[in-house]
């Protein structure tokens, strides 16, 4: 289920603990100061275009807070109930044992910023019979919010859905290591370079086509200190190049992690959206802007199926998808994957590939009608993309265009 038609655009929070209140320092363990902390996270998160929030790693105490908080600015929460990973991480799961356990976890959270449950990060093959017995018990003690965990092997995940069966298929992709140049999302997943960051995405969707896709995206960085010192912060336009690819490639939920600095890991020190001073870093106001783009898009995104190409030659730095909307009306998604170059785009397609005579090109962000030209049955669109950019561009085949 996707829970509704709305995209979901969304962060990971994990908030540390303090005695402080505001996002500059690490969230409060006492219930009021909590209260102030969170209603300061979702005030922000809001006023960032941001529609859904993940909890991770919080407290139980803090869940009725969190929810509170997330209805006030109309934020959708995903709770990571500390009780359901423990559950799923038993030996030996007894169905009637979990069933008790799960129905007293969930039992007083039923409001209406609930979107789901976060089961279990990255699970180990081990351990994936019970969380399908886990995903199957909360299906039927709450069947109208979602349940997701985080899938980060596309390697294995074939053998994994022979057992498990998730409804939206959540996977995350962080290209972006110390060793990567400015641009470069040729991993797909940290030091791998057996998939480029489109392939890994593509290779997970193929495995679950007719799932609704979200992805996980990386906006955090390792810093100096610490065990682990693989992944570097993305820049602004890496951020909007990565967003925009996981769409054009099928996301219909794009999350990012992560939205506050955690500086007191034993091994890892992970620098967020907001710094360790609680300060927003660049990549938090890009997606902002980003934000306020998937917010107009939401209903024409959510409408969009694939279909065969319409482009039969893709040149560098460009990629190009093709979809169909709900009104038979084919799309074609153009990204400009190149962060510092503008890129030409010049785009010849036979008529009848798209199957009606195409009277306008639509813009579908801003509703502006793009100069186009027909000659013995081809239509040739010639435009500069700007770098990091991308436009959907829409072509409807009735006597007036439609605006959006």
């Amino acid at each position: 289920m996707q829970a509704d038609n709305t995209f979901t655009f969304g962060v990971i929070f994990a908030p540390r603990t303090g005695e402080a209140v505001s996002l500059k320092t690490p969230c409060p363990v006492k219930v009021e100061e909590a209260r102030r902390y969170f209603d300061n996270l979702f005030f922000d998160l809001a006023a960032h275009n941001i529609n859904t929030a993940v909890e991770f790693c919080g407290y139980p105490e803090h869940y009725e807070i969190i929810l509170e908080a997330a209805e006030r600015y109309g934020i959708r929460v995903v709770l990571s109930v500390k009780q359901l990973a423990e559950i799923i991480r038993q030996p030996l799961l007894k169905r009637e044992e979990a069933e008790a356990s799960l129905a007293q976890a969930i039992g007083k959270l039923d409001t209406p910023s609930l979107l789901g449950y976060y089961l279990i990060d990255e699970p180990r093959e081990d351990i994936i019979e019970n969380q399908a017995r886990v995903d199957s018990i909360l299906k039927e003690l709450d069947p109208s919010r979602v349940r997701l965990s985080c899938l980060d092997n596309v390697d294995i995940m074939e053998r994994i859905f022979s057992i498990y069966q998730p409804e939206i298929l959540l996977i995350d992709v962080y290209p972006l290591t110390r060793c990567s140049p400015a641009g470069d999302l040729n991993r797909g997943h940290g030091e791998r370079q057996d998939y480029s960051f489109t392939q890994y995405i593509d290779k997970a969707h193929s495995l679950k086509p007719n799932n609704p896709l979200w992805v996980i995206l990386q906006a955090f960085g390792h810093g100096d200190i610490g065990k682990f010192q693989l992944w570097r912060m993305p820049s602004p336009s890496e951020i909007r190049v990565m967003t925009y690819l996981a769409i054009s490639h099928g996301a219909k939920g794009i999350i990012y992690f992560l939205y506050n600095t955690l500086d007191n890991m034993p091994h890892e020190y992970l620098r967020g959206m907001r710094d360790e001073e609680g300060e927003a870093t660049p990549i938090l106001s890009e997606i902002g802007r980003i934000g306020e783009e998937i917010k107009i898009l939401s209903p024409f995104l959510m409408e969009l199926k694939p279909v065969e190409s319409l482009i039969d030659d893709i040149s560098e730095p460009l990629d190009i998808r093709s979809f169909v909307d709900n009104r038979g009306n084919k799309v074609l998604i153009v990204v400009n994957k190149n962060i510092s170059e503008t890129a030409a785009l010049r785009l010849n397609i036979a008529e009848d590939r798209i199957g009606n005579r195409i009277e306008s090109i639509v813009d579908a962000y801003n509703g502006d009608e793009l100069p186009f030209s027909k000659h013995n049955g081809t239509i040739h669109i010639d435009m500069a993309l700007p770098p990091a950019r991308c436009r959907c561009l829409k072509f409807i085949s009735l006597n007036k265009a439609i605006r959006m």
